[in-house]
């Protein structure tokens, strides 16, 4: 009997303009913190407001916001309990931390002190950090700020503006001139990188992976990734015009970094597909910064900026634009065919990124038979498939790009 399988290669290209994706508008200034979960996403906005929305950036429902002005930070425990940090008054240094346990309907002041801090994180629902300041404060607390230690209080020089728990033990905290790290809680830190920059955010996807993006002076601005729990460092992006402000790593290789370049006056949202090896950007064209990233589900992307503005993108589909990726007029290259046990593809590109790919095998009555998320390299991917076990017969063998389609009959025998 004759088996018949399609086998389909679809690719996911970004292009080079932002204004691409979906453009919506939020009711707040300026959105400077987003968390999402399975039914809805909740905003953090700086200019005072707190709302959520149920259909991913089209409606929303103002909620109580904790303080008037100042809320900088928001850590999202679950669906119901979060926990932000505002210096509430205009004219004097005051710290608080606040907290929500029905999903932002009612709140609790658990921090009001004389301090200025910068930066905040929760490892979990008990253990917490504020850094930053004039004097270089690091308060904490174990038991969900009914407590709190003053762990160091520096020279005047001393400013921490971000912080990161990888861990209960291990955390990372970010000054002007410097990456420092602590493994036993917070009790003692060691310098763990120079970094000629302010650190803006300070991200980690897995256990080893983290990313740290800084500026300096307001313009130059680099990417540092530790694939050793941060003990080592590699500068892995260099800008002297961009401003960096979120990061935000889908898996191991897709990454994005939002935030604005200050001689186009336009948002900036960088983006990888190799880890960080390389990095890629995308311009939004008005004059708005880009400061909040976050994942809505397994295909939509949101991006936040000033003035309310908030981007929506589908990774999952090609942008426009994205033609003449492809070296040759049919860039494919099947051999042995027919083939019997191995069959390699070759497949020429000309992007200069990674671009991530999925490979779908499917009979001719649509049912999926085969499912492999892909990257395609640089430059150009060769790919090896086990067909020993496959049916003898006829496949098809199509690469879809950005509207291009290119078919191979493939004979397994």
């Amino acid at each position: 009997m004759l088996h018949s399988y399609l086998v389909v290669f679809s690719f996911f290209i970004t292009s080079s303009l932002l204004a691409q994706f979906e453009v919506l508008q939020t009711p707040g200034k300026s959105v400077a913190n987003i968390c999402c979960f399975d039914e809805f996403c909740v905003f953090l906005d700086a200019g005072g407001s707190f709302f959520k929305s149920y259909d991913l950036g089209e409606t929303y429902v103002m909620l109580t916001a904790p303080a008037p002005i100042g809320m900088y930070d928001m850590v999202c425990i679950d669906s119901s309990i979060y926990f932000i940090a505002a210096s509430s008054s205009p004219v004097s240094p005051t710290a608080n931390i606040f907290k929500t346990i029905d999903g932002g309907q009612t709140w609790t002041t658990l921090l009001d002190t004389i301090a200025t801090f910068w930066a905040f994180d929760m490892a979990n629902e008990q253990k917490g950090i504020l850094v930053g300041g004039i004097t270089g404060n690091i308060l904490q607390t174990n038991d969900g700020w009914e407590t709190t230690t003053l762990q160091f209080s520096g020279p005047p020089s001393v400013y921490y503006v971000a912080v990161h728990f990888l861990d209960v033990n291990t955390i990372f905290r970010g000054r002007i001139g410097g990456i420092s790290r602590s493994v036993d809680g917070g009790e003692t830190w060691s310098n763990a990188y120079g970094f000629n920059q302010i650190p803006s955010d300070i991200y980690h996807f897995s256990d080893s992976l983290l990313f740290v993006a800084g500026n300096y002076n307001s313009s130059k601005s680099q990417i540092i990734r530790s694939i050793d729990k941060g003990v080592t460092w590699v500068k892995v992006y260099e800008d002297w015009n961009d401003k960096l402000y979120d990061i935000l790593f889908i898996s191991e290789n897709e990454g994005y970094v939002c935030g604005y370049n200050i001689i186009k006056k336009q948002g900036v949202l960088l983006y990888t597909y190799d880890g960080g090896d390389t990095w890629n950007k995308l311009w939004h064209e008005q004059d708005k910064r880009l400061g909040a990233i976050e994942q809505a589900n397994d295909s939509i992307l949101l991006i936040g900026g000033e003035d309310g503005l908030l981007l929506r993108f589908n990774r999952n589909q090609p942008l426009t634009g994205s033609r003449d990726v492809f070296q040759e007029n049919n860039p494919i290259e099947v051999y042995p065919n027919p083939a019997a046990s191995v069959l390699n593809i070759s497949i020429s590109t000309k992007m200069g990124v990674a671009i991530p790919a999925q490979l779908t095998v499917r009979n001719l009555l649509g049912q999926s038979c085969y499912l492999e998320n892909i990257t395609l390299g640089n430059t150009g991917t060769g790919l090896e498939i086990d067909v020993s076990a496959w049916p003898p017969g006829l496949y098809l063998l199509t690469l879809a790009s950005g509207g291009q389609h290119w078919t191979e009959k493939i004979v397994v025998h």
